[in-house]
């Protein structure tokens, strides 16, 4: 509502019978027209925010006082008393957080992330920011996500640091579409252009700014707008090399800012100098790098100013006038040297900052857990009193239950205990041997070598595939005594892949199979990456266990909107439709030997589907027209 209906409405209040200043509607429309005025005029806006705190004080009316503070708090920070206006924001805060007036809040920290920022308080200003960010994203509150979003891609960007500002512009992208305004949309791309060409990315600014374009053809009033879309396409073509190009939308954006009294005409002008002097059109250059200058004096803006000193002392070396040259590069020098101090600074604040409300988020949250579990636990012993009698008779029927299945279980575990415990004797015994008739083999004189060779050779992969079995029946032990919850954390494929295939390389060299990996996006999984390696190294060993020399196994990592992929495919023996349907169903597969004679328990696919079960995974498993492909699927 504007300030005129907002007069109006006070009339309203004020002329009826039963008018009284305590009121609390008269009252809520003093503050709103207080901040309706408050860019406008100011001195009404202070009265009316100080006649708001009185009145509420008077009636204790606490939402009221929030809101007064509030609307001083903005007068203040509007006349440029960052001070006092953090003091004003900071009661409103108070009381606004004791009233669960989230909103109230939210303008609070705002308020003094802005006030913080002018201050060059940049860790100051980055808490009230995060702070106000989470609170706005726990309401899903799209403007304020936007506000929140925007100022720390703003206080991110004053400190040089481009790739941390665009991610917060980007993140703001859905609460815009959300607030449905055409002006926040064209202003939004045009920033997240801007960002990517400072990162030099220019296929993503150029997307971003063909969709502005699109806007400023099909709307009009965006002047402003039309005027940096064509500044940004100049630096877009002056990344690309093509200065003449550069120059038609640069004068294209002069053309458009002639009437207007913009930083714009500093970046064109400055954009002019640059295109010039790829050009070696060095006096054009410094004419147009001086006119940027001159009115860069005015409005400030550091990282422009510190690259003409540069190119204007380029170009008076460039035309032999040493004594100019070296006055503006030492300008440069000084100012660049100041900057970077104070954006280092800043950053260590801001990261400092970031490390402390994490840890006050974190006791927050503990103190919070705690106390719900205490009202949990007494809400459960309550409870417990009143059902005693039914809950005892259901405690010992299901008992009894309970302990016929575990009895039945225990009986199942240690006949398959017995039977792997016969099968893991019988195979241990093969390597065993072949190290015996080894030594004996030493202990022959004149032996020949290669005999020597090959008798290592067979016990290598004996042994190896032995240790196997032993670690498949360590796992599945684990898993008898004990369902251990997945300790999950975020997992890089791309580093844990080269350390499986590691695992398995030289094994896989003794039938000169290769083994490759590829990962279209770039792959990142939340999981417990002890129970991935297992997983991983079960299936590698099966598919070297079952391909013959010379063939490859490639390991490939893929994603959609729903799944994560991550695929096993080699060149082996398959498996029949029936041992596919026994999987699919059962969840195992009798042992099987290998191409060259390995065994195995017909434990390991069994152990990766539970511990795929465990992550909230799956195992897949299909023959392909030149082996069999396992595919390991995740729920994105």
């Amino acid at each position: 509502m504007d300030p005129d209906s907002l007069a109006a409405k006070l009339t309203r209040i004020q002329k009826a019978p039963e008018f009284s200043e305590t009121d609390t509607t008269y009252i809520n429309t003093l503050y709103e027209i207080s901040f309706g005025l408050g860019r406008e005029n100011r001195d009404s806006a202070r009265n009316l925010a100080i006649r708001t705190i009185t009145l509420s004080e008077k009636i204790n009316y606490q939402k009221g006082i929030a809101r007064g503070y509030y609307a001083l708090a903005l007068t203040k920070l509007l006349d440029g008393n960052q001070r006092e206006a953090i003091k004003l924001a900071k009661i409103s805060e108070q009381k606004a957080e004791i009233l669960d007036f989230s909103n109230m809040v939210l303008g609070a920290r705002n308020t003094k992330g802005i006030a913080y920022r002018e201050l060059q308080q940049v860790d100051s200003a980055f808490l009230n920011y995060y702070r106000g960010l989470k609170l706005a994203e726990s309401m899903k509150s799209h403007r304020h996500m936007y506000a929140f979003h925007v100022n720390l891609g703003l206080l991110f960007l004053n400190n040089n640091n481009y790739k941390e500002a665009l991610i917060h512009y980007k993140d703001a992208e859905p609460s815009v579409e959300k607030m449905s305004s055409k002006n926040f949309t064209l202003s939004h791309k045009l920033k997240i252009a801007e960002l990517y060409l400072l990162q030099n990315q220019t296929d993503s600014a150029f997307s971003y700014l063909e969709q502005a374009r699109y806007l400023i053809e099909n709307h009009t009033g965006f002047a402003r707008e039309h005027s940096n879309y064509w500044n940004q396409m100049g630096d877009l073509y002056l990344l690309k090399e093509k200065p003449k190009l550069a120059d038609e939308a640069y004068y294209k954006a002069l053309s458009i800012t002639d009437s207007l009294n913009e930083p714009n005409r500093v970046g064109t002008y400055a954009g002019l100098a640059e295109s010039a002097y790829r050009q070696n059109k060095n006096v054009s250059s410094l004419e147009f790098a001086q006119k940027a200058l001159a009115i860069d004096q005015g409005q400030g803006l550091p990282n422009t100013s510190d690259e003409l000193h540069k190119l204007i002392a380029l170009l008076y070396s460039k035309t032999g006038q040493k004594d100019s040259a070296q006055l503006y590069f030492e300008k440069y020098q000084n100012r660049y040297m100041n900057l970077q101090k104070s954006i280092m600074s800043k950053q260590i604040a801001m990261l400092q900052s970031k490390e402390n409300e994490k840890t006050r988020l974190a006791r927050a949250e503990g103190r919070a857990i705690e106390e719900a579990k205490s009202k949990k636990v007494l809400a459960w012993f309550w409870l417990a009193v009143c059902v005693a009698g039914l809950g005892l008779s259901i405690f010992f029927f299901r008992g009894y239950r309970q302990y016929k299945k575990e009895v039945f279980e225990l009986d199942r575990i240690n006949q398959e205990k017995d039977q792997l415990f016969t099968i893991l004797g019988h195979d241990l015994r093969s390597p065993l041997s072949t190290m015996q008739e080894l030594i004996m083999l030493y202990q022959e004189p004149h032996k020949e070598q290669d005999s020597l060779y090959n008798q290592l050779g067979s016990l290598q992969r004996r042994v190896f595939f032995s240790k196997e079995k032993l670690n498949n029946m360590m796992h599945w032990a684990r898993e008898q005594v004990q369902n251990a919850k997945p300790n999950k954390e975020l997992i890089m494929i791309e580093d844990l892949i080269p350390h499986c295939i590691a695992a398995v390389y030289e094994i896989a060299a003794k039938k000169n199979l290769s083994i490759s990996f590829t990962s279209d996006p770039r792959g990142m999984l939340i999981a417990d990456p002890i129970h991935l390696e297992i997983i991983l190294n079960n299936l590698l060993i099966n598919a070297i266990k079952f391909s013959s020399e010379n063939h490859a196994i490639r390991l490939k990592w893929s994603e959609s909107e729903s799944v994560k992929r991550l695929s096993i495919e080699d060149e082996g023996v398959g498996f029949s439709e029936e041992q596919l349907e026994q999987f699919h169903e059962k969840g195992k597969l009798n042992s099987r030997k290998g191409t060259s004679g390995e065994t195995g328990l017909g434990l390991g696919l069994n152990i990766c589907q539970k511990l795929m079960h465990l992550n909230k995974g799956g195992i897949q498993i299909e023959n392909t027209e030149q082996g069999t492909r396992v595919n390991l699927i995740f729920n994105n």
